[in-house]
């Protein structure tokens, strides 16, 4: 077992207008992809639908990172990157056509499901090209510069549902979704970095020349520690994402508008948890005490998630503590974003990102089929409640083998030769 990550390959010079051009790109898919969600949610919860519509529905826009996630990875690795970015939005611009001329619940599902394997295609190619378009001191900034603009459009998606929901109807949001899923194809060309096929530069230690690299969660103790708690963390707590509707709007009786902006608020902590915690991580280059972090985070959101079943009264009451949440979430996803980059080799960066995915999404379904079910038995205040407390279990649980791995790393060797060429 590798404790020491093989030192992934960097630029020289940062490019940080692709970096933006990147950020661009995601705060659009999110945009899009959040607000279509939300809409089709609120959809379903106004007609009656119950707690197991939800969680199908909510299943189906996972379902597809999970099943494809060794094929993504695989692409995102091998294919060119502005290739998959075009066809990724394309996926997504005509399924999201499809579903503002539909009304019936299971072809909507279906709909979604092609919707998600869009994104599962896009989050990969996305994810692997930052680390590629900037230095190693570079990361945490272009790290948090990318998590930032997807939890804008994390946030922007559910408030602009909430919007155009309550004053055009549900197909407005499928439009805003199309319109958005065309322009990160307008991104997709604008991109000079690119990776996959013949613009990836094998590592200096492949094993054989004309080999590919196949990127295992063994390779290394600090990514399989990530990858495994922030899994089963999410796996436990995701089935808030389900009983999310039923807790704002009918334990505090929320309007939809109201909905879109508390769901929102948690996007809002996201976008300043990931620059809290970036100049933190590119002062400290020893990736077992980041591993630490990593975790403290996910404890302290766990309570905070299992805080929220004890408020009461008004439903904006919740938005300081979604605000508190979100921007521990969005330190974790940046803490992510950096231990991957440093870690793991340039060459396999799609396989590890679509094996995140994969890990993340799978126990997530988990999740959404117990809030599924759970909403129908017990109150939504107490799910909030008992997901809270199972996360933090878990971590508790995991946090002797974290100290232990952790202990075992030393501080990551400088980085190495160029991983891209630009177009």
């Amino acid at each position: 077992m590798a404790l020491l990550a093989d030192p992934p390959q960097t630029v020289a010079t940062s490019r940080w207008r692709d970096v933006y051009l990147d950020a661009g790109a995601r705060l659009l898919a999110q945009t899009g992809m959040f607000g279509a969600v939300t809409a089709l949610l609120l959809l379903m919860q106004s007609s009656g639908a119950g707690g197991l519509a939800v969680s199908a529905l909510t299943i189906a826009t996972m379902l597809p990172m999970v099943v494809l996630a060794p094929v993504t990875g695989r692409l995102a690795d091998r294919v060119d990157s502005r290739l998959l970015l075009i066809a990724a939005g394309l996926i997504r611009a005509v399924a999201s056509l499809a579903l503002a001329f539909t009304a019936d619940t299971v072809t909507i599902i279906g709909l979604v499901v092609v919707l998600s394997i869009g994104t599962a295609l896009l989050q990969p190619t996305l994810g692997a090209l930052i680390p590629a378009m900037v230095t190693r001191d570079d990361l945490p900034k272009a790290s948090a510069i990318s998590q930032t603009a997807g939890t804008i459009g994390i946030m922007a998606g559910p408030a602009l549902a909430g919007l155009l929901v309550g004053g055009f109807g549900t197909d407005a949001a499928m439009f805003l979704n199309a319109g958005c899923a065309l322009a990160t194809v307008a991104a997709a060309f604008a991109i000079k970095t690119r990776r996959g096929g013949v613009h990836t530069v094998p590592s200096p230690d492949s094993t054989t020349p004309g080999t590919r690299r196949v990127w295992r969660m063994a390779d290394d103790g600090v990514v399989r520690m990530l990858i495994l708690g922030i899994a089963l963390v999410i796996g436990l707590v995701s089935a808030v994402n389900v009983v999310e509707v039923f807790f704002v709007r009918e334990s505090f009786g929320a309007t939809e508008t109201q909905f879109g902006i508390i769901s929102g608020a948690w996007a809002l902590g996201m976008a300043g948890g990931a620059w809290l915690i970036a100049g933190p991580l590119r002062r400290n280059n020893n990736d077992g005490v980041v591993l630490i972090w990593m975790f403290a985070s996910l404890a302290l959101t766990c309570v905070v998630i299992g805080g929220m079943s004890g408020i009461y009264g008004s439903a904006w009451w919740l938005v300081p503590a979604f605000i508190v949440g979100g921007s521990l979430n969005g330190a974790e996803n940046t803490i992510n974003g950096v231990l991957m980059g440093r870690r793991v080799p340039a060459e396999t960066r799609g396989q590890a990102q679509a094996t995140f995915q994969g890990w993340v999404q799978g126990l997530a379904l988990v999740g959404y089929v117990a809030g599924g079910v759970g909403v129908e038995f017990l109150s939504p205040r107490l799910m909030v409640l008992l997901c809270g407390a199972a996360g933090l279990v878990v971590v508790l649980a995991l946090l002797p083998q974290v100290l232990r791995v952790a202990r075992g790393v030393t501080t990551a060797r400088t980085t190495r030769t160029p991983a891209t060429e630009v177009a």
